[in-house]
């Protein structure tokens, strides 16, 4: 006898306001298992002032021309749902101080499947999943990318020859105070008790083919703005400054909470769930 299988997905968006985090309901009818990460382009279904919006297990990331917003889910005390069924959500603005107002930010790597979201009475089918995207010409000779890997969504600048990375600025909004470690890293403090960690700078050039370490290090340029100070390298070869991100407070895991406001069964035996979800 065949047997009959039934696809359940869960699926949380959640809405920046200019102020504020608000939960989205959201229906998700893709035909495949999609990966961890992925990135959306702004087809109505977030705020009109971002231009993507990346997702990942408990946290979500917004992405304009010259801002990246966070916005992470924390856990309660007691490890269950805040009253009336919302989580906590902390947001941590990076905005890229001196970038060209009018950056392009384009999707790269397009992933197969697409989202479709139901909001209110309306809805937003069909938009497109991409593995990255990139900031062309942020700063001058300067591009910015975003892409998925096994640790969470990362980012990195790619000076191409001769662009100076003293270019880039980066200033948090909506934190407590910005600290560099003994061991280099970036932390990042923000409400709630949570962090953000801005792990030590992996910078490198390729020459001769063969890839080279170049020393970097934060460097304060006031309370909650960073640059890079970037040791001594070959300025006529392209440079890339990979500065790994950790999230160390956010909802996952056995002990999240799950929410379910509803439930629907399609014809084919497809369960879709609306609802928040507080484990991975």
């Amino acid at each position: 006898m065949k047997q009959r299988h039934r696809t359940v997905l869960i699926v949380l968006l959640i809405l920046l306001l200019p102020t504020s985090i608000s939960t989205l309901e959201a229906r998700e009818t893709t035909q495949y298992i999609a990966p961890v990460q992925w990135f959306e382009p702004n087809q109505g279904q977030i705020d009109s002032q971002f231009a993507y919006v990346a997702h990942d297990r408990g946290y979500t990331v917004f992405m304009r021309p010259t801002e990246v917003a966070y916005s992470l889910a924390l856990p309660s005390q007691n490890g269950a749902p805040e009253e009336h069924g919302q989580m906590t959500f902390v947001n941590v603005h990076m905005q890229l101080m001196g970038a060209k107002p009018g950056t392009a930010i384009v999707g790269e790597d397009l992933l197969p499947g697409v989202s479709n979201y139901i909001k209110g009475k309306g809805s937003f089918t069909d938009i497109p999943h991409y593995g990255g995207v990139r900031y062309s010409n942020l700063y001058n000779g300067i591009d910015m990318t975003y892409y998925g890997s096994p640790d969470g969504l990362q980012y990195d600048f790619q000076v191409a020859p001769g662009a100076d990375p003293k270019q880039i600025r980066l200033h948090f909004t909506d934190i407590e105070r910005l600290e560099v470690s003994v061991n280099g890293d970036l932390l990042i403090h923000a409400a709630n008790n949570s962090t953000l960690t801005h792990k030590v700078p992996y910078s490198y050039q390729v020459l001769n083919g063969l890839r080279q370490e170049v020393h970097t290090r934060y460097t304060l340029l006031d309370d909650y703005t960073v640059g890079f100070d970037v040791g001594s390298h070959d300025a006529s070869q392209a440079l890339v400054i990979d500065p790994p991100v950790v999230y160390s407070t956010y909802i996952g895991g056995a002990t999240g909470s799950n929410i379910i406001l509803g439930i629907d069964v399609d014809a084919a035996g497809n369960a879709y769930i609306t609802g928040q979800t507080g484990s991975s």
